[in-house]
């Protein structure tokens, strides 16, 4: 298929790779593009809340985490893993995911912060160890179609 077929193909009849599945690396651009926006909102609603406002840091952590679950998770189920599974199905292994994700982030960012770096950069640290359980558990677990 030409890409200009490609563009007018519904996405479920769109090839598959060779094992059937959809492209790993073509998920894993959306799945980091989709990051990257739910990861500035994460860290721009922190900075907003704390710095600006003044919130404590522990609440405006999870305030903008959860910001940017929501984010994350509308985007890939739609267009990152351009999952067909049910909502049901998939909302479930989804939130076991941010649980994990959730309680490690807040670990993370307050235990980096007391070793004196700055909140931000701890927010980073946090925001790159769950990038890499995530994808992989995103992809072959979360928002598989089987």
């Amino acid at each position: 298929m030409t890409n200009e077929q490609l563009l007018d193909t519904p996405r479920s009849a769109q090839p598959r790779g060779a094992s059937g599945s959809r492209s790993l690396v073509g998920s894993f651009v959306r799945w980091a593009i989709t990051g990257c926006l739910a990861a500035g909102t994460d860290l721009g609603l922190l900075a907003l809340l704390h710095s600006a406002l003044g919130v404590p840091l522990e609440l405006a952590t999870a305030i903008a985490f959860c910001c940017g679950v929501a984010i994350n998770y509308s985007l890939n189920h739609s267009w990152s893993f351009r999952s067909t599974a049910e909502h049901r199905r998939v909302v479930v292994r989804y939130a076991i995911m941010v649980i994990f994700n959730g309680v490690s982030t807040v670990l993370i960012v307050a235990g980096v912060h007391q070793l004196g770096v700055y909140y931000l950069l701890a927010k980073l640290v946090a925001i790159a160890v769950n990038a890499t359980i995530n994808f992989i558990a995103a992809r072959f677990w979360v928002f598989t179609n089987r």
